[in-house]
């Protein structure tokens, strides 16, 4: 029997390289095929039935900083299941189903309404036949997800794991190339490029150096729009002290300060 032959859960040993990205693999004993499991952190629930009514959703509240997730089964022939989340207005979230990943047979479809009851967006097929759905509050109030069967199919077999996260927005600060160092004469001037990958931001960008040596200043030609670079120009006074020095680029909404990109991440150049 499958129980008396499995391990302790925290003894088990697990192998990534057959499963998709953020999967494990784990052959139990006493099976002739490996099981595909979900490596996640999220806090996680059960599917409560009845959950199908557009009127009576599963209530999940607020997604908490890293999100939740819930695991449920389509028990019937056309079965859907509804999960509400309390979403602030311009809170965008992300609602991604594990199921064909997991070998579960359902092909399964999302679809989204608003506090009003009213449609908002739907998803298929998004990561193979998973589906991915983003979505943006328009107004403050609970926001409904729901996880369908695409043939309405059904049966013990039939289940998924619904992730619902929040899409913050973020901001990664780098140098291209090798070499990450910029050399200023005294009473010159010299310029570096900074790379900026963006995550669910597109408002512009300053960017600011803090940590600069004495007599060294640094100024961005530009406010990035959109684009992945901003050229920075330094310059040096007269008597600026000779040496070599680190400083930090933080990227952020102008006017906003750093807050406003999202935690973006620094990168330490030298001058």
């Amino acid at each position: 029997p499958l129980v008396s032959a499995t391990p302790w859960a925290r003894e088990l040993e697990f192998a990534t390289g057959a499963a998709p990205a953020g999967a494990v693999t784990w052959w139990p004993e006493a099976s002739l095929a490996p099981l595909v499991l979900r490596a996640s952190s999220l806090p996680t629930r059960r599917e409560a039935e009845p959950n199908d009514k557009a009127r009576a959703p599963q209530e999940l509240g607020a997604p908490g900083p890293d999100g939740i997730a819930v695991e449920g089964v389509f028990a019937r022939p056309g079965d859907r299941d509804r999960y509400s989340v309390e979403l602030e207005k311009g809170e965008r979230i992300e609602a991604v189903v594990w199921a064909r990943r997991l070998r579960s047979p359902v092909d399964a479809t999302l679809s989204s309404t608003g506090p009003d009851g009213k449609f908002i967006r739907a998803a298929d097929d998004s990561v193979g036949v998973d589906p991915v759905l983003s979505i943006t509050a328009k107004q403050k109030g609970k926001h409904t997800i729901i996880v369908s069967e695409l043939l309405g199919r059904s049966g013990p077999a039939h289940v998924y794991r619904l992730e619902i996260t929040r899409r913050m927005p973020a901001v990664s600060v780098g140098v291209p190339g090798v070499f990450k160092q910029v050399a200023v004469p005294r009473g010159r001037r010299a310029t570096m490029m900074f790379s900026l990958e963006r995550q669910n931001l597109s408002a512009p960008l300053a960017l600011e150096l803090e940590g600069l040596p004495a007599g060294v200043t640094a100024r961005a030609t530009s406010e990035s729009t959109g684009g992945g670079s901003m050229i920075v120009l330094f310059e040096a006074a007269d008597d600026a002290p000779l040496g070599v020095s680190g400083a930090t680029a933080l990227a952020h909404q102008p006017g906003k300060g750093d807050e406003g990109a999202g935690g973006g991440r620094s990168e330490e150049h030298t001058s």
